[in-house]
């Protein structure tokens, strides 16, 4: 395996309980580090699942899954150093928008625990990077759908892992806001470096997202293309 592989799956298989078909099967790829990989496909093909394996939310029946060259199937989500982004963002409403921010900070182990100071300067630096400083002391539930998916993206970033994950996070918006923010979003990977897959059915977004594109259908990788 290859140095620069962040994200390597091989020969995954899930069935979930009850199911007729796998929901996931003999799924093989790799995503280098800085890359943007779109699964595309339609619903219930297996795109979904084999998101939710990569970020520990799903044990997959067998096969093999390495992130950074470790494998990590036996490890909880929290210590994949992924970020999970959903179609509908996963805010607190009681809460502003900066504590939003800062929520994941305060979750880390204590002993990687930042001062109130070094935490209250990266939830700046995170809006500032996403343009929503003035969002800071809003409530979630008066945000726009783009502004509440800038704030769940801030989540993921202010840990500063070096892997994102996108189950549809745009599909909620209209159609002119959800390919601007997949531009934008997969430029501001590019410029951070990130390693990122996103979940779509949407051609046109996966190939305004993404650097290479896998076909999903019926659990299996069919085709694989660029962007």
């Amino acid at each position: 395996m290859k140095n620069d592989v962040m994200i390597w799956l091989s020969a995954v298989y899930k069935q979930y309980e009850g199911g007729r078909d796998p929901a996931v099967k003999n799924v093989s790829f790799s995503v280098r580090k800085g890359e943007i990989v779109g699964l595309c496909g339609p619903s219930g093909c297996g795109k979904s699942t084999t998101l939710g394996i990569i970020a520990g939310l799903v044990m997959p029946d067998s096969g093999r899954l390495t992130i950074n060259g470790e494998c990590v199937l036996q490890y909880p989500p929290a210590k994949r150093d992924v970020g999970l982004l959903f179609q509908r963002p996963r805010l607190f409403g009681y809460m502003p928008v900066r504590e939003n921010l800062e929520l994941p900070l305060k979750l880390l182990p204590r002993k990687e625990r930042l001062s109130h100071k070094k935490r209250s300067e990266r939830v700046l630096d995170i809006a500032h990077l996403l343009h929503i400083e003035e969002l800071l002391n809003v409530y979630p539930e008066t945000l726009s759908g783009g502004q509440a998916q800038r704030v769940e993206l801030g989540q993921a970033l202010i840990r500063d892992v070096d892997i994102l994950l996108f189950d549809e996070p745009f599909s909620s918006l209209d159609i002119a806001m959800k390919y601007a923010m997949s531009e934008e979003i997969a430029m501001l990977m590019k410029k951070l470096g990130k390693t990122a897959i996103l979940v779509t059915h949407d051609p046109k977004e996966a190939s305004l997202f993404c650097d290479r594109i896998l076909q999903m259908r019926s659990g299996e990788i069919k085709e694989v293309s660029d962007a």
